[in-house]
């Protein structure tokens, strides 16, 4: 099996696969569910829902990506259509360098399909900067600075419309939604 330029598996059917394919299509009463449905389907089973979680746990990375992601590995055709629904569909919680670090570990692919992060351990200092511009499908930015000595060097007089322009400068993401909380 061969890999795409944003590192996910190439799941084009080949050869004896082709046949395997059309039997699914035709047997598999999953897949013979018309699409609005299967779309209720996978976002039902791969969306996080964060009402059923604990108040008083701060919610990571690591927490949010345990979904049941088994269903992307039934077949081909599953894998087609879910593969970066989980990336796409839910919230990316960051509260450590290692959270950071698990999600720059990423596939582009699924990098990429990160449309909300929250950032919950937001430094603007440079020599520990993330590169939020890795993060190509991100659409909003949630910042919170947990450390307040922090938060006042470098908020100074224009308060969090400096932070977000500053974050703004460095993403390279076009209409990036930023918001900043204390």
């Amino acid at each position: 099996m061969k890999t795409l330029k944003n590192g996910m598996l190439d799941v084009t059917p080949t050869g004896r696969y082709l046949a395997i394919v059309k039997r699914n299509a035709q047997k598999s009463p999953l897949l013979r569910l018309p699409l609005e449905i299967c779309n209720k389907i996978w976002m039902f089973v791969l969306k996080r829902d964060r009402r059923h979680e604990p108040e008083n746990v701060r919610p990571s990375y690591c927490y949010a990506v345990c979904w049941h992601l088994s269903i992307i590995q039934v077949c081909r055709q599953t894998y087609a259509v879910t593969a970066l629904l989980p990336f796409a569909i839910n919230s990316f919680h960051v509260n450590s360098r290692m959270d950071r670090r698990n999600l720059l570990q990423l596939l582009p692919g699924q990098r990429d399909a990160i449309q909300e992060l929250f950032d919950m351990d937001y430094f603007l200092d440079e020599r520990i900067e993330w590169p939020i511009h890795r993060f190509h499908g991100l659409k909003t930015l949630y910042v919170e600075f947990m450390v307040l000595p922090v938060l006042g060097e470098y908020l100074g007089p224009d308060g969090e419309q400096a932070v977000v322009n500053k974050i703004g400068a460095r993403s390279e993401v076009p209409d990036l939604e930023v918001h900043v909380r204390q």
